[in-house]
């Protein structure tokens, strides 16, 4: 009887143990099939292959693979991004999201429903709430340097920064109005992102004449970012999470020394945000990553909403 039991125990261990290795064995194998699939551009099948076995966030493989097969959705391939971008200067910011819109796969942006404009922002939320960060929370380059190996969290953080570049270019050329040179107000009647009402200094930040088209408040604005007089706030906390998930991974990136200098881009950044500091009632909207905690902290708050859009975008929109 003893016998049995042990035999049993054994076989139970036997039985467990081997289950655990063929969970393993079968994620690996449909993430080598995922890897051969987006080689080969076949986006659909490789994003179903990915979501075929349960997510592995603390998998920094598994992490890239699935924001890769979902920016394979939105079109994104590297070999055009690292094309457009050799021959782009990113030296200041007064002109940087006007660069942004230059972009061919930012031009493809229809609106807030396109297609590609979602899974682009699926891609960069897989990088985002990686590792041990929750939904609930802010996602930071700081955690993701806690949750992966230096070597892994920079290859994730590097291909956010990419992925970033691309959807920001998306936003801004179709909430800018932009044309395809990056103009703003350059594709239509609207000159300004919003049509700010006149609260805190935006009279003053867009009469500086460092803000292009938009240089007062109560221009015509884009109708898509229009609610009811306010600025739309599901539209709105897109925006300025890019940004400043941006933002985040830009200051926390280690370039090689071969990279572009990109001091002066960050002396620009830092100096807008500066500014607005100074108005904001909640100086959290300068720090939130989080769709959902945007929406929630600034639902009653559309001022500081406004305010961020004209002191940060109008002016790093500006060509």
């Amino acid at each position: 009887m003893v016998l049995l039991r042990n035999l049993f125990i054994a076989f139970i261990l036997i039985a467990t143990t081997s289950c655990g290795q063929s969970k393993e064995e079968e994620a690996d194998a449909r993430m080598v099939s995922a890897e051969n699939l987006l080689t080969r551009g076949q986006c659909d099948e490789a994003l179903s292959k990915m979501t075929s076995f349960p997510a592995r966030p603390d998998d920094a493989r598994y992490v890239k693979l699935l924001a890769s097969a979902y920016a394979c959705k939105a079109g994104y391939t590297t070999t055009s991004f690292f094309t457009e971008l050799e021959n782009t200067n990113l030296g200041t910011g007064a002109d940087l999201l006007s660069i942004f819109t230059t972009f061919t796969q930012a031009q493809t942006n229809t609106g807030p429903l396109d297609r590609d404009y979602i899974y682009m922002f699926k891609a960069i939320n897989t990088l985002l709430f990686s590792g041990t960060v929750s939904t609930a929370e802010n996602p930071a380059a700081a955690f993701r340097a806690q949750d992966f190996t230096t070597e892994k969290a920079d290859e994730i953080n590097s291909f956010l920064l990419f992925l970033s570049f691309v959807e920001l270019g998306k936003y801004f050329y179709h909430y800018g109005t932009t044309d395809s040179t990056g103009v703003k107000g350059g594709a239509g009647a609207a000159v300004c992102m919003h049509s700010y009402a006149n609260i805190a200094n935006i009279n003053v930040v867009l009469g500086a004449g460092a803000s292009g088209s938009c240089t007062a408040a109560g221009q015509a604005g884009h109708a898509d970012l229009n609610d009811g007089g306010d600025i739309h706030l599901e539209r709105a906390c897109q925006g300025i999470v890019l940004f400043n998930n941006f933002k985040d991974v830009l200051l926390n990136l280690t370039f090689s020394s071969s990279a572009i200098d990109l001091s002066d881009l960050i002396d620009d950044i830092n100096t807008a945000f500066a500014a607005l500091l100074t108005d904001v009632s909640d100086s959290s909207i300068a720090e939130v990553r989080s769709v959902s905690l945007c929406e929630a902290n600034f639902a009653t708050n559309n001022n500081d909403l406004q305010i961020y859009f004209a002191y940060i975008f109008e002016i790093l929109h500006s060509r």
